[in-house]
């Protein structure tokens, strides 16, 4: 599941890639953490990546899976697509920067 964190107003981007577990940190610390990214951008990738995947079923690979649970696997990650789509378009009306968090 993917989830959408928001950051009130702008800021400069800051170099290099961070990828570390913060589901044990307090919002405020995570606030101050990590990078942040412009919501007009987020929102057209997301949308270009969930239309090539509507278009292109066979981007997925799933081998070891039965064709019953790609379909499923594939409409559950068109529908995380979409969440996402609609938190970016809320972040992007509010002119909020945004980050994505993989949440296993």
């Amino acid at each position: 599941m993917a989830q959408m964190e928001y950051f009130e107003g702008l800021r400069e981007e800051e170099p290099g890639l961070e990828i570390r577990d913060i589901t044990g940190e307090p919002l405020s610390v995570r606030d101050q953490t990590g990078e942040w990214f412009d919501s007009v951008q987020g929102l057209r990738t997301m949308q270009a990546l969930r239309g090539y995947l509507e278009n292109n079923r066979d981007a997925i690979k799933l081998p070891t899976h039965s064709a019953q649970d790609f379909e499923r696997y594939h409409r559950e990650l068109l529908e995380e697509f979409q969440l996402c789509e609609r938190f970016l378009q809320e972040a992007v009306e509010s002119g909020q920067q945004f980050r994505l968090v993989i949440v296993p």
